[in-house]
C-alpha cells in the first residue's frame, strides 16, 4: 500500500511540475504548508520525490523563516536533514538562514525538546541526553564542515 501512494505522489507530482512557479505554489499552497507539514511529521519519501522533481522547495520558508531542514532539527527528524549532504553547495546558503527571532539552524539544534512524546522516544535521562548531545554535535559538524568551505573559497 505505502509503494502504491508512492508512486501516486510521484505521478501526480510529475504533472505539477510541469507548470508555472506562479500556478505551483498556488497547487500546493502558500507558503506551502505540504512540504512543512511533511517536514515535520518525517515524512522522508513524500519529500524526496517532491525536492528529486522540483529541487527549489528546499529554498522556501513558511512563516517563521524555517527551511524544511530547520523544521526537521526542530522536530529531531536526522533522515531529513541528511537531505542536506545531497544538495551541494546550496547548503551553504541554507545553513546561513535564521528564523524570525535570529536563531539559525545551530541555535535550534541547541534547544530542548518541547514536545512530550518526542521526550519519550529514547527511555531514561541519560539515553536522552546522550542522544542530544549527538545530535547537537552532528548539526555543529555540519555547520561548520560549510564555513569552512566558505572560508577557503574566499581565500582562492
Amino acid at each position: 500500500m505505502h509503494k502504491e501512494a508512492l508512486d501516486i505522489i510521484q505521478y501526480l507530482w510529475e504533472q505539477v511540475v510541469l507548470l508555472d512557479d506562479a500556478t505551483i505554489s498556488r497547487q500546493i499552497g502558500e507558503p506551502l504548508p505540504l512540504i512543512f507539514t511533511a517536514a515535520e511529521r518525517g515524512n522522508l519519501d513524500f519529500l524526496t520525490i517532491l525536492i528529486r522533481l522540483y529541487p527549489e522547495l528546499i529554498f522556501k520558508v513558511e512563516h517563521d523563516m524555517y527551511s524544511i531542514f530547520h523544521i526537521a532539527i526542530l522536530n529531531r527528524h536526522e533522515d531529513i536533514f541528511k537531505i542536506i549532504y545531497q544538495i551541494g553547495s546550496s547548503k551553504n546558503v541554507i545553513t546561513t538562514y535564521k528564523d524570525t527571532e535570529g536563531n539559525n539552524m545551530l541555535h535550534l539544534a541547541a534547544k530542548v525538546l518541547e514536545s512530550p512524546s518526542r521526550l519519550n522516544v529514547i527511555p531514561g535521562a541519560a539515553l536522552q541526553l546522550q542522544r542530544e548531545l549527538l545530535w547537537f554535535e552532528v548539526t555543529i559538524l555540519t555547520l561548520s564542515i560549510n564555513k569552512i568551505h566558505l572560508i577557503v573559497g574566499h581565500m582562492r
